[in-house]
């Protein structure tokens, strides 16, 4: 490699981190120009060095991915360039604090969102008029889901330890539970709709059977894991629960009819040291992959089941202390993930670059949501903290610590 060409990959590299009086010095004493490159993957330099060590380390064990490259076609092929950047609508007097979350109700022109002011509101947005308020929790509301099948039924999970069920059509709180010994932060429906998944600070996830005719749901299986779970995914067929938990190298395939789990590594060498983790887990449309958004700055994509690392992303400022999410775009061709400096950063699949930063919140997104088919996909992100896809209007909504809600078009 050239020595004008190494320098210029240094320089990207400053360049993102922030390091700008160190891109000027650098400037200066090399005599390279720094030019911003939009055509070309973002974090090159990180990826080379990552990509060399997995090489160098799977070489020595005789051990280098040789599997069919049929899997991977999605992320081959570029996409039409066209992806959600016009922001259209903007509601800022849903909740007098941070609002935390947010999902499309899968039919109806109506949006739920929970808030750090212990409520969840169900907005027409249409009419530009509230729905209903739920004020039954103790604590924020961090995590909503409503179901795919039966779709007035809305989940919600709190910091007050609880979860419940909502009617969002008779404005009713069906059932609430208290299970857990920590948090709720996540909460979700199987893709059939009869089951539904929490998952806590406490270090387990409780397994929920629905009744659709009682409207009630009962504890089915509670699982412990060796730290807080901080994310979780139905594979698309719905047989299998993806897991995630702090300070783990691997993911959890949890078998949802035997609940036999099943460990995969992440790190491609197989060895067992914890270099991130796993903070947001999305499935792409067609459910051959996992998108993996960690604390590292650094996004994966595996193969379903396997360790096999398809591509990595860098370029979004995420550290340890972030609590990054995304979202795919329906084509696949694309994916949007919240980041430290407020933006929500948009991803080409197949060229690895950063094709568009989503501005406007003056809070930190925190997380992203398509709403696609009448399925839901779940995004959540650093400080914005939702963002969502409506399949029926053709728009993303975010939401953010600053209040409000935004509404996007491509």
């Amino acid at each position: 490699m050239e020595d004008t060409k190494i320098v210029s990959l240094i320089l990207q590299y400053l360049n993102e981190q922030g390091f700008q009086g160190s891109v000027n010095l650098l400037q200066k004493e090399s005599n390279v120009d720094f030019i911003d490159n939009e055509d070309g993957p973002s974090g090159e330099l990180v990826r080379i060095l990552n990509e060399y060590q997995e090489i160098r380390i799977a070489a020595e064990a005789n051990t280098f991915d040789q599997d069919d490259k049929q899997f991977d076609q999605d992320f081959m092929v570029q996409g039409e360039g066209s992806w959600h950047n016009s922001l259209t609508q903007n509601f800022d007097s849903l909740h007098r604090a941070n609002i935390l979350t947010l999902r499309f109700h899968p039919e109806k022109d109506l949006i739920a969102t929970g808030s750090s002011d212990k409520s969840v509101k169900v907005f027409n947005y249409s009419t530009n008029q509230p729905h209903h308020q739920f004020t039954h929790h103790t604590g924020a509301v961090i995590a909503l889901d409503f179901n795919p099948l039966h779709t007035d039924l809305l989940l919600a999970g709190s910091m007050d330890h609880s979860h419940s069920i909502l009617d969002v059509d008779k404005k009713e709180v069906l059932q609430v539970f208290r299970d857990h010994t920590k948090y709720v932060n996540r909460i979700k429906w199987n893709p059939a709709g009869t089951h539904f998944v929490t998952s806590s600070h406490d270090g387990t996830i409780g397994i929920y059977e629905f009744d659709s005719v009682q409207k009630q749901a009962t504890l089915s299986k509670n699982i412990v894991f060796s730290g807080i779970v901080e994310a979780i995914e139905f594979t698309k067929d719905g047989n299998t629960l993806i897991v995630a938990v702090r300070e783990d190298n691997y993911l959890n395939y949890v078998d949802f009819k035997t609940y036999e789990i099943q460990r995969v590594n992440m790190n491609l060498n197989g060895d067992d040291h914890v270099s991130f983790t796993a903070m947001d887990l999305a499935c792409n449309p067609s459910g051959t992959h996992v998108l993996v958004a960690t604390d590292k700055n650094r996004m994966i994509l595996y193969r379903v089941g396997t360790s096999v690392q398809v591509k990595n992303f860098y370029g979004s400022m995420n550290d340890r202390f972030s609590n990054p999410r995304l979202c795919w775009h329906p084509s696949s061709k694309y994916f949007y993930v919240t980041s430290q400096d407020g933006l929500v950063y948009v991803w080409d699949t197949v060229t690895q670059r950063i094709v568009d930063k989503l501005s406007g919140h003056r809070g930190l997104p925190v997380c992203l949501f398509f709403f696609v088919f009448h399925c839901l996909k779940e995004l959540m992100f650093g400080l914005q903290k939702d963002i969502a896809f409506s399949n029926k209007s053709g728009e993303i909504a975010s939401c953010s610590f600053d209040k409000t809600v935004k509404f996007w078009k491509s």
